[in-house]
Order: C-alpha cells, then structure tokens, then sequence
C-alpha cells in the first residue's frame, strides 16, 4: 500500500503471489486494502492469479473501474459489477456443462464488449443468454471450450455488434459451424486455429475481399491437425 500511495496514477496492476499456501484471508484483506484505497482513482485493470470467489466480488465492486479480472471465479452468487467492459475467466474446471457456476453470471455483465473464455463448457442456451446479457459485446475469443454449436451466435444482438471472434481448439465445432459466422454480417476479424476443416472455396470466400463478410478485414485460417 505504501508503492499504491506513491502511484496515483496507476492504472493497470498484476499480482502475482508466489506463496501459493498463503491463506484466503490474507489475500482477501490485500483486496479490501486495494479497494478502498482513494489513491487507486485511475485503476482500471486488474490482474490475479489466485482464487476468486464470490466474497471477493463484492470487494472488487468498489473499484472505481475494473475492466479486465485475469482469473478463476467460482462460487460467484450472481454478483453485479456494472463497470466491467473486459473479463478473462481463465482455468475453467472442465466438468459437466450444468457444474460452471460462472457462466450464469456472466450475462449480468451489461457493458461487457471483450470476453475470453479459456477450458470451459458452453451450451447453446447459455451462449444465448451472454449474447442477450452483454449486448455490447464486441469481441469474443473462446479457447478450447467445449462447444455445443455455434447457433447461439445468430441473434439480434451478436449480429448487432461483434466485431472479432476467434475460436481456438474448440470441440463441438465443425464446418457446419461456418453458416452461423456467416451471419455475422458485422464482423471484422475472424480466427479459427484448429478448429475445423474448411475446403479450399470457403477459405477463398473468406479471405478479405470476403465475398461472405463483407466488412471482414482479417481472417486467420489454421486447419485442424489430422
């Protein structure tokens, strides 16, 4: 607290504990010390490598703004965070699609435009309701997340306003998936690495000029390994 008093203008902290042993407690007052410091006015990222769980949220929330929390959430009991603009939820437990706690919160984040999503599950249903919930969302990047399909994506609201999707190693998607990028009308970067198989005619359509998205300006192609 002594450094934060010094640096009245930092807007971007990453703590990194190295004992790992060290009680929730502890952590927890680090927070509140951070938090309701009036020396932090400018904070405005965020980045941790420890548990977070649902008391925590209600610290955080007096950051005057946070916009990236760079780590596992559980236990989240529907929390409000109404400054948040962009969330890493790293270190998913890949369990039962039903058993993430976290994915039913973030739908409560309404000024959400960049998400990332690494080692989860995600059905179709709970990707409709993060589109219909974060209706500012602009980019989206799902790395290794077991998927259902990708239908959630064609709603009102996603074709609205995502800008850049990239999907990494995502299971559950295929070359079927493409007809639902393609109505993605807005969309400006698309990534697929290792995702699925697309033949020579579709990488072509794809490739800006896109003759499939019209405002795409970059399309980055990595076939599936055999």
């Amino acid at each position: 607290m002594t450094t934060v008093k010094q640096l009245p203008m930092l807007r971007s902290l990453r703590i990194h504990t190295f004992n790992k042993s060290e009680s929730q407690f502890h952590r927890e007052c680090i927070l509140r010390a951070l938090c309701s410091s009036p020396f932090l006015t400018k904070l405005a990222k965020l980045s941790l490598d420890w548990l977070v769980t649902a008391g925590h949220i209600s610290i955080l929330v007096q950051l005057p703004s946070l916009t990236m929390l760079d780590a596992p959430i559980r236990a989240a009991a529907a929390p409000q965070l109404p400054l948040l603009t962009q969330l890493k939820a790293l270190n998913f437990s890949l369990g039962h699609i039903q058993s993430d706690p976290f994915l039913s919160f973030i739908p409560q984040l309404h000024q959400l435009t960049d998400l990332t999503l690494f080692r989860c599950s995600l059905n179709d249903e709970q990707g409709a309701l993060i589109m219909a919930g974060c209706k500012q969302l602009t980019s989206l990047y799902l790395e290794f997340v077991r998927l259902q399909s990708l239908n959630w994506l064609v709603t009102q609201d996603s074709s609205a306003n995502l800008l850049s999707l990239w999907l990494l190693g995502c299971r559950g998607t295929d070359a079927s998936a493409m007809t639902s990028i393609h109505s993605l009308q807005s969309l400006q970067k698309l990534t697929l690495q290792s995702c699925c198989r697309l033949d020579d005619a579709v990488v072509h359509a794809l490739t800006p000029p896109s003759t499939l998205l019209p405002n795409l300006t970059r399309f980055d192609y990595h076939e599936l390994e055999a």
